[in-house]
């Protein structure tokens, strides 16, 4: 199976980067007869060995397939169900995120996404309806299935602008089932699986190459306000989602990520808070919190240093990072009578470092 029912979304998004050498307009350098050179395929996403190879190249992680799976879960509904973002209204809304297993992504050369859904009532009170949502890669493209009948096979057709990007870990598409109606339990069964044509797949342009000859390079350099808590001075804490800009991914060969942060608290002692670090690599979409101590003998200087592996690193075609960092305070709790205070106000400086061994 190739495709199902489905609506046709017409979509336009540009995300080519290119490398810092002549690259033809099909992705290729140009050979010494003016055709495009082209390198060897590459079949696993964790696969970087031709990363400084300045050729255009396939990405064919679908090992002679037209169609995986990518996704198969049993679901249960609850109406109403408390707690849930998705409760509204008297008769009750409930939601339930769909997202494949870490390391499972729309691969290049998908183009339809097709979604099997079974379901029933396990009471015999009308008024259900289920819905399946669903937004892309480029957090820019979504729609909805209304009215879902049970074992409806849909369709979501794709073009390669809303595939998930060569080497990436995760994916950036989102789905969602929603049950709307009167209170009582819904049970069923979902299943996604990617399709494509046969034919060729797209030729992606050789990798950017971001480092130079460079051992480190300088993310993020900023200073600011810094405010845990409510502050009189509306200052805010750095933030929640961290976004480097030179360079806006985690690149191939990168080993740590270095983090400093310095920060002078006016009101009231920082002693009282705690600061945290909590952070994902590109393979990953929870967070990982990390404590730590103040540096000795500089009680307001702080750094982390996160160990890359291979796998963690952003695909060199992203033009932002999938990695997640921030830092917050924590109060730190005490007894009746001395609980720590409402706030802290003062000023910071944050600088990220990505780094490498040799260049």
């Amino acid at each position: 199976m190739k495709r199902g029912a489905g609506v046709l979304v017409v979509v336009a998004l540009g995300l080519v980067l290119v490398s810092g050498c002549a690259v033809s307009p099909d992705g290729g350098n140009q050979g010494l007869g003016g055709e495009a050179e082209v390198g060897p395929d590459i079949t696993d996403p964790a696969n970087l060995t031709f990363a400084f190879d300045n050729r255009a190249h396939v990405h064919d992680y679908w090992a002679g397939e037209f169609e995986k799976r990518i996704f198969d879960a049993d679901f249960t509904f609850q109406l109403p169900h408390v707690g849930s973002s998705c409760d509204s209204g008297a008769n009750g809304k409930s939601c339930l995120p769909v997202r494949p297993d870490e390391g499972t992504m729309i691969i290049p050369g998908t183009r339809w996404i097709n979604a099997t859904v079974t379901w029933t009532s396990s009471d015999s009170a009308p008024g259900k309806t289920v819905y399946l949502g669903w937004s892309a890669a480029d957090h820019r493209t979504s729609g909805q299935f209304p009215d879902v009948k049970s074992g409806s096979i849909l369709s979501i057709p794709v073009n390669e602008s809303l595939t998930d990007l060569p080497h990436a870990r995760t994916t950036r598409w989102s789905f969602l089932l929603l049950l709307e109606g009167r209170a009582g339990a819904v049970s069923g069964h979902i299943s996604l699986t990617i399709a494509r044509p046969e034919g060729p797949l797209p030729l992606a342009p050789a990798h950017p190459h971001l480092w130079g000859f460079n051992r480190s390079l300088t993310a993020l350099d900023e200073s600011g306000r810094l405010c845990a808590g409510v502050c009189p001075s509306g200052g805010k804490m750095p933030r929640n989602q961290l976004r480097w800009t030179t360079p806006p991914i985690v690149p191939f060969d990168t080993e740590r990520v270095r983090i400093l942060f310095w920060f002078n608290s006016t009101t009231p002692s920082a002693g009282w808070f705690h600061p945290l670090l909590s952070w994902h690599g590109a393979d990953r979409y929870g967070f990982e919190r990390t404590d730590v101590a103040p540096q000795p003998g500089s009680p307001t200087a702080l750094e982390w240093t996160i160990d890359v592996e291979p796998r963690m690193w952003d695909s060199p075609y992203a033009s932002e990072t999938s990695w997640g960092v921030r830092v917050s305070f924590e109060g730190q709790t005490g007894t009746l009578g001395n609980f720590p205070p409402s706030y802290m106000d003062g000023n910071y400086h944050l600088r990220v470092e990505f780094q490498r061994s040799t260049p």
